[in-house]
């Protein structure tokens, strides 16, 4: 029994030391991207577009502070 049904059977002892916490459980969740002004999921994307989608860079840009008035 993993971690995650221990909890749904006993959620008031879910707070005491004797589960595992060690086990990672892996909850698949689905990714959205913006395409053509409204977002998709991905995996209905077919599989060229999803391996161009993994190979994207993502990155953030500094936001913009205005120096004041001039």
């Amino acid at each position: 029994m993993n971690p995650l049904q221990e909890m749904q059977q006993k959620p008031d002892e879910c707070h005491q030391s004797n589960l595992d916490l060690s086990v990672k459980i892996k909850i698949p969740c689905e990714v959205y991207s913006r395409v053509v002004g409204y977002l998709r999921p991905v995996q209905s994307w077919n599989h060229a577009k999803q391996l161009e989608f993994e190979e994207r860079t993502t990155f953030r840009l500094k936001r913009y502070k205005p120096d004041g008035p001039t």
